[in-house]
């Protein structure tokens, strides 16, 4: 939901065309079309965050329209405006129902308007969420991962986020990537493996793999913001840990609306962080590195006089980049 912030010329245009296409399912209550502009545009919205990965057969969305029926039962009580939990408008939480499942009709004419966006938005999303997931793990502070959240959660509020984790997939999921080698960490970026949520398992494994190793570095470790520069130096977030001569270094993409392609592997084009640069200092200059997530060694180069690492070489074969110093 965050990539709509990045795109609202077009989720505003996105709205008013599925506003009008889907305005034959409307109906009246009371004094008010249920549902209401204000339901209606939670509803796409919660759609878009909510949407599973892959293709959905007629019993994944019944299942799928039943949940959001749920949800919006929810939502639009706990609003108070139009119904409540304690004095709920029954004719008018019937016309919101009616309306979701006349949307998640596989042969309404909203789903071709609907999932190219949708397919889009969650491209983004998922790199958006490989940046949070490196964050949290790298800077200070304890790491949490609420259950299931090894892979992507598409949960909506109780009850819905406490169904029961598939602990089983998770493991076999594990169990597979630990026998990919390093250097093939590209191949979880492609449409077959990166929509079951195989790159942020692989991140948090290698991330509390390095935490394991080094957990001076992680408990009592400074943290260092670092300076990016070039045309892409606000579309970076890069620091450093630091104690002794151990040191980590976590790079990871933000807004990335026109990074992104449509389609292909899910990272930027690494032409498109040509001449950007993430400046070091000091002793983090003269280190060597060792990218932990794909294996390759990452030499530091001196640009403008000053020590750097390409971000186009970092960001080359996985979305965000954990560095640690080459030896471990």
């Amino acid at each position: 939901i965050n990539v709509l912030s990045e795109l609202p010329g077009e989720w505003r245009d996105r709205l008013a065309r599925w506003a009008d296409l889907n305005d034959r399912y409307r109906r009246d209550a009371r004094e008010v079309t249920s549902p209401s502009r204000n339901d209606e545009y939670l509803l796409y919205q919660t759609l878009l965050g909510a949407w599973p990965p892959g293709e959905l057969d007629e019993k994944r969305l019944r299942d799928f329209s039943d949940r959001i029926k749920g949800y919006m039962e929810k939502a639009i009580r706990e609003a108070q405006v139009n119904t409540s939990w304690t004095d709920p408008d029954e004719e008018y939480e019937a016309g919101v129902a009616h309306f979701v499942e006349a949307l998640l009709s596989s042969e309404a004419p909203f789903f071709p308007e609907f999932l190219p966006f949708q397919r889009r938005v969650a491209r983004l999303g998922a790199i958006n969420g490989l940046s949070q997931t490196l964050l949290k793990f790298i800077a200070p502070g304890v790491p949490d991962v609420y259950q299931g959240n090894e892979l992507w959660d598409f949960s909506l509020v109780d009850p819905d986020n406490r169904r029961p984790v598939d602990f089983g997939l998770r493991k076999r999921l594990l169990a597979d990537l630990k026998r990919l080698d390093t250097s093939s960490a590209a191949s979880l970026l492609e449409d077959s493996a990166w929509q079951d949520g195989r790159p942020k398992l692989y991140l948090i494994w290698k991330a509390l793999g390095l935490r394991r190793e080094k957990p001076d570095l992680f408990e009592g470790g400074e943290y260092l913001p670092l300076e990016t520069s070039g045309e892409c130096a606000a579309h970076l977030v890069a620091f450093a840990r630091r104690r002794g001569v151990e040191l980590a270094i976590a790079v990871a993409p933000r807004l990335c609306a026109h990074l992104v392609d449509e389609s292909g592997p899910l990272l930027p084009a690494p032409e498109k962080w040509a001449g950007t640069l993430v400046r070091l200092s000091g002793e983090l200059a003269g280190a060597t590195y060792l990218n932990v997530l794909t294996g390759e060694k990452v030499t530091v180069e001196e640009r403008d006089g000053e020590a750097s690492l390409p971000v186009n070489a970092l960001l080359r074969d996985f979305p965000v980049a954990l560095l640690t110093t080459d030896g471990r």
